[in-house]
């Protein structure tokens, strides 16, 4: 799958679909530094939406950077303020964040 989407993104570059899944995939793969980058430009081009960034956080989270992965966070709860995984996640970020102080 991981192929076949960064196949699809070399044709159609603009395809937040097809971003957002690549870098599903790479998390799932324990590739999060590609995962970063694939969904760093989907949000820089405001694109993806809570989904993607949900999944932007979580690569930050792995990469060990929470302070990141909190400001994400609490971009995606803007746009879905009820949306419990992100509340989770937040919570999660916010706790490895204090952790490291």
């Amino acid at each position: 799958a991981i192929s076949q989407l960064e196949s699809i993104l070399a044709r159609r570059p603009e395809s937040a679909f097809a971003a957002q899944f690549l870098g599903k995939f790479l998390l799932e793969a324990q590739r999060p530094t590609d995962a970063d980058r694939v969904l760093t430009r989907l949000a820089d081009r405001g694109q993806g939406g809570p989904d993607a960034l949900l999944l932007l956080a979580q690569a930050r989270l792995q990469l060990g950077r929470p302070a990141e992965a909190i400001l994400w966070l609490e971009k995606a709860l803007l746009l879905r303020p009820r949306d419990t995984v992100i509340q989770g996640q937040l919570r999660e970020a916010k706790a490895k964040q204090a952790e490291r102080r």
